[in-house]
């Protein structure tokens, strides 16, 4: 099966722009929302937290699937084993599972970075 879809424009269900999207994952056969297109806009709203968004394959149509909460600064958006998407988040070096029907965010994975005790390695 080949996929063709055409990203620009998308635009809000406001008709407002949106820019600055990054990641792409297609909803696999046998899920609820196979063929579903979901992209990742990372700097969405005045907040600029970023924002995932299902895209319908035929019209172009943008629906806000999840925004806020753990985003800081979103890239890919590829789904897990379950059907959940994991987000990317580049800026809180985290991932985070989302459910693609209802939004709900649980961060899954976070790297501390911090320096260890007596400070950074020379």
């Amino acid at each position: 099966m080949s996929w063709r879809l055409r990203l620009a424009p998308l635009r809000e269900a406001s008709g407002a722009p949106i820019e600055d999207y990054f990641g792409a994952a297609v909803a696999p056969p046998g899920h609820s929302l196979a063929g579903q297109v979901f992209v990742t806009d990372r700097d969405a709203f005045p907040s600029q937290t970023g924002a995932i968004w299902r895209v319908d394959p035929g019209t172009g149509g943008a629906t806000l699937v999840s925004s806020g909460g753990f985003f800081l600064e979103l890239h890919d958006v590829p789904f897990d084993a379950s059907g959940d998407l994991i987000a990317t988040d580049v800026y809180s070096d985290s991932l985070i599972r989302v459910n693609p029907s209802t939004g709900a965010q649980q961060k899954a994975w976070a790297c501390d970075l911090a320096a260890p005790a007596g400070g950074p390695p020379r």
